[in-house]
């Protein structure tokens, strides 16, 4: 049989082992916790690097940003990135796309799904949405701006368990103040001296002729 110090060697293996197992399960509960948010119902939303943005421009060219004014007739494009920056595949994703109802949508599919989307910030799907500001919102002639707010989604096991990421981006448009009158400091000045000066003429033409 085991001599003493053969059954301490084992014990002492043993130990290690459970420890380090009971480590390695309390540290997947600890980022799972720190990834995972219980919804109404009882399920999970979960962070595994799923990432959406979305930005706007008017036409096919010049830079992107999270808004823009708008014209009549004006065609406005919106790009939405879906990316994965986590360190896992994500599976099964679905995107869906809310049109304000003062858009009218041109060109693009307003939901779509896709399979699957590889780990790593390169990793990524672009999508391209055409829409523009119905003519009928122009005739009231009041200012007024929309959000176009893009949604994705993707299962993250068995359970439906989802990771649930939105963006969005603005459109402005109608009549609106796009200057306002110069009151500063450079305009009072000169208007001062203006001033001043007309009133130091009506002195001497007063005195010239009494």
């Amino acid at each position: 049989m085991f001599n003493t110090y053969t059954k301490k060697l084992i014990l002492g293996i043993s130990t290690f082992i459970v420890l380090s197992v009971a480590g390695m399960v309390f540290m997947n509960k600890v980022i799972f916790a720190n990834s995972c948010e219980r919804t109404y119902g009882g399920g999970l939303e979960c962070d595994r690097g799923l990432d959406i943005e979305k930005v706007v421009r008017i036409g096919d060219s010049g830079s992107f940003s999270e808004s823009v004014n708008a014209d009549k007739g004006d065609i406005i494009t919106f790009k939405i990135t879906i990316k994965n920056t986590g360190d896992v595949d994500i599976e099964d994703l679905e995107f869906k796309d809310i049109l304000p109802d003062e858009l009218e949508l041109i060109e693009g599919d307003l939901t779509q799904k896709f399979e699957r989307i590889d780990n790593g910030n390169d990793k990524k799907i672009v999508i391209y949405i055409k829409a523009k500001v119905k003519d009928s919102e122009f005739k009231s002639g009041v200012a007024e701006c929309v959000t176009n707010v893009a949604k994705v989604e993707a299962d993250i096991d068995e359970d439906g368990d989802k990771d649930k990421k939105s963006d969005s981006a603005s459109v402005c448009f109608g009549k609106a103040v796009k200057e306002l009158p110069k009151t500063g400091p450079e305009q009072t000045i000169p208007m001062t001296l203006y001033g001043l000066g007309m009133i130091i003429t009506g002195l001497g033409l007063k005195k010239r002729f009494s």
